[in-house]
């Protein structure tokens, strides 16, 4: 049943003309909406007659299981201005089906030649019935699936209810009559919402381009901008004045528009860049923390935001005992000798290593673990690394000693080295050279 036999309440026609650019060049659309003369007038939240409306809905044939409800009825949009709206928020406005498929998606659009692998999230899918477009949707997204493209759509009818399909639609092409809905029966596929009462659909887009060209005014010549109020407050809600406001879009660091708070703590904005849709305002003022948030913008409708700042921290005050430094921890060398220097070959050599780790606290019970990592190598040898082992050293000086013997049936020039370190120590290492005769 067309709206208009609804008889639903009263509302005001208003044209407003589309600019935009497709192709290289300018086009201008004049498109025929509608709005409620009295707000008040819609379905009230809570009421019996918007409870007996949506259960009315459930017990219709053409709505089974296979559709969730996302949005309650309401007299302020249908299918188109759903449409409309979601990509463009220009506010709650009644579009005709053929009007916005005429004056909006064909002017501005493209159409697609097949659902598979082309159609995808924020395209518009049109239904034809009896060689007219009655109905549109919108593509939440699309899923390909062997041959084909499994959607999931928004939609809503007249003055009713938005859905969405909670089971895949197949769509094989953008000629076929029908859907196939994923688990539902063929017998129950001519009772599924959408499908018995239209014999044909298409599917277009609207270009991100053109999308960021469009401007709407009324016919008269008046702009249709969005306006934006920002209000700046401390944590405990005092306005702040002096502020720094820069809107922009979401994800671009470019600032569509820049203003200071009043006294106030408020700045309006009478035109953004762009009319409607998503705005990142961010806020600025010394000694508080940056603050941000999302706005939605809606033609002819001002939009008001508040963002609270909360106070930078005070630097913290200075020690008067900062100056004095920590003793320094570090693992100290000692001593390395070899017993002898000079050996013959198959002559047992001995290396002794003493260190101490210093920098403990004089009253200090702690106890240091060192790992000792021996390498032993030839000149311009090969090296030979020996077993990691720990050890705990403790009393003041915390000291160590390591003996490494060894007896060599190859002369030569060999070098010893040693490496040590500890958690929170500096680390350190020794050499030693001795000669195999």
């Amino acid at each position: 049943m067309a709206w208009e036999q609804r008889r639903g309440p009263k509302k005001e026609p208003l044209r407003v003309l589309v600019t935009g650019e497709r192709d290289g060049r300018e086009r201008t659309s004049a498109l025929n909406v509608q709005r409620m003369a009295n707000p008040e007038a819609d379905f009230r939240p809570g009421s019996d007659l918007l409870e007996d409306f949506k259960a009315n809905e459930d017990r219709k044939a053409y709505r089974p299981l296979h559709w969730r409800r996302v949005g309650d009825p309401t007299w302020r949009y249908d299918c188109a201005g759903l449409v409309l709206n979601s990509f463009w928020p220009m506010g709650p406005y009644w579009v005709t089906a053929p009007e916005l498929y005429t004056n909006f998606l064909v002017p501005f659009g493209e159409r697609l030649s097949s659902a598979t692998g082309t159609v995808g999230a924020g395209d518009v899918m049109a239904f034809r019935g009896e060689g007219t477009v009655k109905h549109v949707a919108i593509i939440l997204n699309s899923t390909p699936v062997r041959s084909l493209v499994a959607l999931k759509i928004r939609t809503k009818d007249g003055e009713e209810s938005t859905f969405e399909n909670t089971a895949p639609l197949f769509g094989p092409g953008a000629s076929s009559p029908i859907f196939t809905s994923l688990g539902i029966n063929p017998h129950t596929i001519q009772n599924e919402l959408l499908l018995s009462r239209y014999d044909g659909f298409e599917f277009w887009r609207i270009a991100s381009e053109v999308r960021a060209s469009l401007r709407f005014r009324t016919e008269s010549g008046s702009s249709l901008d969005a306006l934006l109020t920002v209000r700046a407050e401390d944590e405990a809600g005092n306005p702040l004045s002096g502020a720094q406001v820069l809107v922009s879009f979401p994800g671009k660091g470019e600032a569509l528009r820049k203003g200071t708070t009043n006294g106030g703590g408020s700045v309006s904005f009478a035109s953004i860049p762009g009319t409607t849709g998503k705005r990142l305002v961010r806020v600025f003022k010394d000694g508080y923390k940056p603050g941000e948030a999302t706005v939605e913008l809606m033609m002819e409708q001002p939009t008001a935001c508040t963002i609270r700042l909360a106070k930078t921290k005070p630097p913290p005050r200075p020690d008067p005992h900062s100056h004095i430094a920590p003793p320094k921890r570090e693992l100290v060398v000692l001593s390395v000798t070899a017993t002898p220097e000079r050996v013959g070959r198959g002559q047992r050599v001995e290396v002794k290593l003493v260190y101490e780790a210093r920098g403990l606290p004089e009253k200090s019970t702690e106890e240091v673990t060192v790992d000792e990592t021996v390498t032993l190598r030839m000149a311009d040898g090969v090296p030979i690394f020996f077993p990691t082992k720990r050890r705990t050293l403790s009393g003041r000086p915390a000291r160590g000693v390591k003996i490494f013997e060894g007896r060599f049936t190859k002369p030569g020039a060999y070098r010893w080295s040693c490496k040590l370190w500890a958690n929170n120590f500096e680390r350190n290492h020794a050499e030693l050279t001795f000669q195999v005769q």
